[in-house]
């Protein structure tokens, strides 16, 4: 059984400039994916997905392949990442490139490690659904939530729900944005992520302090304490 990993890294993002190449503990937050990746020894090859000619460059430096530059259509604002992911499963394909997995993982991917990639695939072989999911849970019942109206003004989200005790709640888990596992056809089969996540899918549950989204640069500062931790703990 043969995987490779994919990491989808376009130019273009609007918080934070030229964000995949921006130094995160001095090498840039592209660096910890293809580095995470290579080390867990899952996969035949790494290959980043881009649109930009110098993340191309760098991402060789690092160890990663880059076998063509992304289409116009999928470096747009409003294309998905599956949607880049699943072009470079197709071209790939079209060379006569044999593997049987991906592993999308995203470029911001800073705290995830090589035993997640591991663990996670040991029990994507294991199942029969689709797709695997890094998930983790939400750190407050969403059930609870309150809607805010233009002057501020409250609407509960579940007038029944919201004065139950917090141990009555079910755990609801959320995308961590991280990786993801499928089989090579069906990537090439779903072409929206949106119809692989009921049922289709399954999750595996990342830690609060395993996962950051890095939209802003926020993010980017609590990544960097958290990586901290989790470097110190290792």
């Amino acid at each position: 059984m043969s995987n490779i990993c994919i990491i989808p890294a376009r130019s273009g993002s609007k918080r934070i400039k030229n964000k995949n190449l921006k130094l995160f503990f001095e090498k840039p937050l592209i660096y910890w994916s293809i580095k995470t990746a290579i080390n867990s020894k899952l996969f035949n090859k790494v290959i980043v997905s881009t649109n930009d000619k110098f993340i191309a460059f760098k991402a060789k430096k690092f160890g990663a392949f880059v076998p063509f530059l992304r289409s116009k259509k999928n470096s747009s604002d409003t294309a998905t990442v599956h949607s880049a992911v699943r072009e470079t499963v197709l071209e790939l394909k079209s060379c006569n490139e044999s593997f049987d997995n991906v592993c999308c993982i995203l470029p911001t991917a800073v705290l995830i490690n090589s035993n997640h990639l591991r663990e996670s695939f040991d029990v994507f072989k294991k199942n029969k659904k689709k797709f695997l999911i890094g998930v983790t849970k939400f750190p407050s019942p969403p059930q609870k939530a309150f809607i805010l109206s233009k002057n501020s003004s409250i609407k509960l989200f579940n007038k029944n729900r919201l004065f139950n005790r917090t141990q009555s709640y079910k755990n609801v888990y959320y995308d961590a944005g991280q990786f993801y596992w499928g089989a090579a056809k069906n990537y090439i089969q779903y072409e929206d992520f949106k119809e692989i996540y009921n049922k289709k899918s399954m999750g595996f549950v990342l830690k609060e302090n395993e996962i950051q989204d890095i939209d802003d640069i926020e993010d980017f500062k609590l990544a960097k304490i958290k990586f901290k931790y989790n470097y110190k703990k290792r």
